[in-house]
Parts: structure tokens; sequence; C-alpha cells
């Protein structure tokens, strides 16, 4: 049997703004949401949140990361914290660990069981468990999911505010699809001699054979990367939810929702 696990903040937000709707389909409300999720068997649900400051482990490393992002309107911050109310009168489990972002939660809990989870989100990271897991949504532009972080450490990543490497588009990516590996381990080695002789376009070659630019390219492959969250601290974000549609339907009511 498969478990659902939502990428919490990704999916709220995207059904409010409507984003990923087919033509003509209409989002969920959430008392339908809420009927949904009453219908569920216990332990089928699970659904993931931002923790506080759950950029900040990220921006340690590469302090640009997510600072672009315009704070994520009240309107849309109110229904989530309206559903996450309404949640804990359904079956649902709910993760949230502070200082971690859903996408490691999610990430250590289906590299943990695999083959047990079905991820709903339309976040290209999640390919990085593609292999792990069935993904609903996920928009993976086309890149193999071995190569999902190198990717966007070399080309970058405008929703995450990784700049990549000047000049390296993604049409370049694939031309150098045989050095992949080799580039990958200079990377890591920090190493830029590693790159000599590879096709590299003269500026980005030149922009390569600086020591601060590999060390800058580590820090941004750093971050694409999912991170282990703890067990303990795994453990201590989970709260389940207790049946009650009476209830649910009450706190609904209050919205006239």
């Amino acid at each position: 049997m498969l478990i659902d696990i939502y990428d919490g903040n990704n999916i709220m937000r995207r059904a409010y703004e409507k984003h990923g709707l087919m033509p003509g389909q209409m989002p969920m409300t959430l008392r339908q949401r809420f009927e949904e999720q009453c219908g569920k068997a216990p332990g089928t649900q699970i659904w993931c949140w931002d923790g506080h400051k759950h950029n900040e482990r990220r921006r340690e490393i590469y302090p640009p990361y997510k600072m672009n992002r315009e704070p994520m309107a009240e309107n849309i911050f109110a229904q989530i914290r309206l559903w996450r109310e309404i949640l804990l009168h359904t079956p649902a489990t709910q993760i949230t660990v502070h200082g971690w972002e859903a996408d490691d939660v999610i990430g250590t809990i289906v590299r943990k069981y695999p083959g047990r989870f079905r991820v709903h989100t339309n976040d290209m990271d999640y390919g990085q468990i593609a292999h792990l897991c069935l993904l609903n949504g996920a928009n993976l532009k086309g890149v193999e999911p071995r190569w999902i972080p190198l990717y966007k450490a070399m080309v970058g990543d405008k929703s995450d505010n990784i700049d990549g490497i000047p000049g390296f588009g993604p049409k370049r990516w694939e031309d150098m699809r045989e050095y992949w590996p080799q580039i990958e381990r200079a990377i890591l080695q920090g190493n830029p001699a590693g790159f000599v002789g590879l096709p590299f376009k003269p500026a980005v070659a030149a922009w390569l054979a600086s020591n601060e630019s590999i060390e800058l390219l580590q820090k941004m492959l750093t971050v694409t990367h999912f991170q282990n969250v703890p067990d303990d601290e795994l453990n201590g974000g989970l709260v389940v939810g207790v049946l009650d549609r009476m209830k649910g339907h009450t706190r609904l009511s209050e919205f006239f929702l």
C-alpha cells in the first residue's frame, strides 16, 4: 500500500494560486479536502511543513539561497494555518521540524522506507528521490534524477536564487553530458585543474579556473542536495490527527467554508 506524503506549503500555495490545474478544472475547497482526508485510513496520509527558520541551514552555506522570494501573502498563510488546524481532526499525520525544510523531511522519510510513498509536489528537487517513490506533479525539466543537484549548481535555479555558472545554460548542459561525472568530481574535490581540457566556452573556462569560483560551485552543489533530518528531531515534530468530522466542520463553518 502506498502512503501519500504531501509537500504542504507547496501544495496549498499552488492550490490557492490555481497553479498546475488543467483548463476548466476547479481547485478543491478546504471543506472538500477535509472530507477527502477524513475518508482515508489512518497512517496513509502525511503532510510535511517547513519548520521555523527552515531556510537558515542552507543560507549559512550559500547566503543568497531563496532570498529573492516574495513573502507569502497573509491570505495564503491564513489558509495554511487553518488547514493545519483542520488536519488535526482527520486521521492524517503532520510533521514539522524546526530549522528544516519539508523537502529534507520528506527526502529523509522516503530514503528510509523506499517504495512506500507517493509524493505530491511540483518541486523539481524531488527528482533526486524519483527512484525511491512515485512523484505526483513534479516538473523535472527533462533532467535525469541522478544529476538534478549538479544541473541546478551549474545552470542555476531562479526559484531558489541559485546563480549557477555565468553563461552556462540548459543547452550547453546537455552538450556536456559525457563530462558530467568528471565535472562533479572536480567540484567536490575543489580542483580547478579537473576542468582543464573540457570543452567549455572560453569565458566559462576562465571562470572555472578561479579557486573562488570553485568554492562557490561547491556551496551551490551542497545546498541543492536533500539533507538527512535526525531521527529524534523527525519524531519530535510528528503530530497524529484524531478523526472528528463535527469539530472539523464546526471550525470550517466559522470561516464560511
